[in-house]
């Protein structure tokens, strides 16, 4: 069973007091591996979370030049589900955009074959962003990199090799997805978004691990924002 992408979606939100952040799941079939990615122009107070069972992944929050936090979390999908929340809390008034991608034919009870690896700056990175090497072990399994930054009237060029599966580009919250099978496990070098201006960034690399019967071969599709 090879992992293939299901669906993806995209929305942003300004955060007040009495409201969290409702992420609106793309389509999925049950037993589907779903990720959402939250993009924030000011720093999280505290730690933010998911309901609904969710599991958080990756949390940034960076106050070193410009105020930036990512929250990254994932869930095996079943039959019927309520769309999510993202508890959290900021100043009022500032945005957060987010994207959501569903993937099947994963391992539902190890999903995720590496553990994400990230990767942050601050201040003017080069215009060519490179991403952290990540060493999958299980074959066939399905690369993503995903990278959150900053900036206005920002373009995103994906990387060689990959399918981008979404790309939301807003003001200071500019989100890409992009996706790659792996039919042989072998590390995966240093990779490359090109972008349209120097911004403050965060770039991370995960490996989703597919089912007992996969291995080699499948193949990914692009997905275009809902």
């Amino acid at each position: 069973m090879a992992v293939s992408n299901t669906s993806s979606g995209s929305g942003s939100a300004t955060w007040t007091p009495s409201t969290d952040l409702t992420i609106t799941l793309p389509s999925y079939s049950a037993g589907d591996l779903g990720i959402v990615i939250a993009f924030a122009n000011w720093t999280f107070n505290g730690t933010p979370s998911m309901n609904q069972s969710w599991t958080t992944l990756k949390f940034n929050n960076t106050s070193s030049n410009t105020d930036r936090a990512v929250f990254i979390g994932y869930k095996i999908l079943g039959a019927s589900e309520t769309n999510p929340e993202v508890d959290m809390s900021m100043s009022t008034g500032k945005q957060v955009d987010w994207i959501c991608a569903t993937y099947g034919g994963i391992d539902a009870s190890v999903p995720f074959d590496v553990t994400t690896e990230q990767k942050s700056s601050s201040g003017n990175p080069p215009t060519s962003i490179s991403t952290d090497p990540i060493t999958p072990v299980t074959d066939g399994n399905m690369l993503l990199q995903a990278l959150c930054l900053s900036g206005s009237g920002q373009t995103i060029s994906g990387i060689a090799g990959y399918s981008e599966v979404i790309e939301r580009l807003s003001t200071n919250r500019n989100i890409e997805l992009d996706e790659k099978i792996q039919a042989t496990a072998a590390t995966e070098p240093l990779q490359a978004w090109t972008v349209g201006t120097n911004d403050d960034y965060f770039a991370y690399t995960m490996s989703i691990r597919p089912g007992s019967s996969g291995g080699g071969g499948g193949g990914s599709s692009r997905i275009f924002i809902t």
